[in-house]
């Protein structure tokens, strides 16, 4: 093995081709601080226990974290889903255009809830229903309709018709069903239904009695995982009605349809002023402007002290290793007394030079740009090996040259 031929995933003995953190594949790792953990979950058990489905939020600057662990709290709910009953559903509320009449509006948040629900999550969730004893008793439609919780008369009536006629069954296409659970106009007469979803009250209905169904058929609600909901602080034009829409979803009456937000950043003046005032969301969801933090939980505290970077950094490097290279590259370049196999390519004082240099500024703390470093600094070393045929640890005097 000679270091001039290594790539450089070998190099520094990674378990993937890039040194970076995925989404999805590491939801299962939360790379933030514990502490900010087990509040947050301690808030989403409290609502479970108290709500139905979690109603809360994530706060932080750029780069924090609030993406992943909207991927962790997916991962954790999939996971464990006995003491997490709820179907995670992760979605985006950007981009908001307050210009445009399609983008500016509740009608907007409806779309990407239904397309995010899927017809497939859909389609399952009728042909379960279908199975379930007390449907057998009564027509099809007839028995999701005397389920449904929200609504008028003819709502329920309309969406046990295009639930049962269009999902129910592999057939022809669901295309116009589709539409009209989006909330589009289209042709009550070719679905077969006697109104429309025009309102915001119809279309919050809509989605909370499929939260029913869903409830029903296997004791699992939806929780909404709404990213970058930041946002919503450029709705303006219809910002009454979008307040009136999660006003609704926060409301005691819906214990079936949750979510979590995601919002962008630093301290509790980030948040959209819309989920705040009037105060009947925090209201509905058990907090005030003095105790908001308990329902939305800053990450500011993920690398805030030294020790916590560190931390994160010795994480990183842990969880994106292959202990198995690792252990090869180590005996075969015989570094086994200037390092450990999980800091590799990096020296325990290599760590502590780049952690003091970065905790020096609260910009470069953020995860993202921590991660970002390490693989910078990582490709320096490999880059030097590559050209002098050795392997290069990352020490403290080549940390303090790269961070120059």
């Amino acid at each position: 093995m000679e270091a001039k031929n290594m790539d450089f995933y070998e190099y520094c003995c990674l378990n993937r081709t890039l040194m970076r953190v995925d989404e999805e594949t590491d939801a299962h790792w939360f790379f933030g601080n514990k502490e900010v953990e087990q509040r947050l979950l301690d808030r989403i058990t409290s609502d479970f226990n108290t709500r139905g489905v979690p109603k809360c939020a994530v706060l932080g600057r750029w780069g924090i974290g609030k993406t992943h662990t909207l991927n962790h709290l997916k991962w954790l709910f999939e996971s464990n889903p006995q003491k997490y009953k709820a179907r995670p559903i992760k979605m985006h509320l950007a981009p908001w255009d307050d210009t445009n009449p399609r983008g500016n509006n509740w009608g907007y948040i409806h779309r990407k809830m239904i397309d995010a629900i899927g017809e497939h999550v859909l389609r399952d969730i009728v042909v379960e229903f279908d199975k379930l004893p007390e449907s057998r008793t009564q027509n099809f439609a007839e028995s999701m309709e005397s389920m449904f919780k929200f609504g008028d008369a003819n709502l329920k009536f309309s969406l046990s018709v295009v639930l049962a006629d269009n999902f129910l069954r592999d057939q022809k296409s669901t295309a116009l069903a589709w539409e009209w659970l989006r909330g589009s106009k289209v042709s009550t007469a070719d679905l077969g239904v006697n109104r429309l979803i025009e309102s915001v009250q119809d279309m919050v209905d809509v989605v909370r009695n499929i939260g029913v169904l869903a409830k029903k058929t296997r004791d699992m609600g939806f929780v909404f995982l709404m990213d970058e909901a930041h946002d919503l602080a450029n709705a303006n034009k219809k910002k009454g009605e979008v307040h009136y829409g999660f006003k609704e979803l926060a409301d005691q009456s819906n214990s079936d349809v949750g979510f979590v937000l995601a919002i962008f950043g630093p301290g509790m003046n980030a948040i959209p002023a819309l989920l705040t005032d009037p105060k009947d969301i925090l209201d509905r969801i058990g907090v005030t402007s003095q105790t908001i933090d308990q329902a939305i939980i800053e990450l500011k505290d993920v690398t805030a002290e030294e020790s916590d970077l560190k931390a994160f950094v010795v994480s990183v490097l842990e969880n994106l290793k292959d202990q198995d290279k690792a252990n090869s590259v180590m005996n075969e370049f015989s570094l086994g007394s200037k390092t450990t196999t999980g800091l590799m390519p990096f020296t325990p004082d290599g760590i502590d030079e780049l952690v003091e240099k970065l905790s020096q500024k609260e910009e470069t703390k953020a995860p993202r740009l921590v991660i970002d470093n390490l693989a910078t600094i990582a490709n320096r070393a490999y880059e030097k090996a590559r050209d002098i045929n050795e392997y290069v640890l990352v020490d403290a005097a080549f940390a303090r040259s790269a961070l120059a």
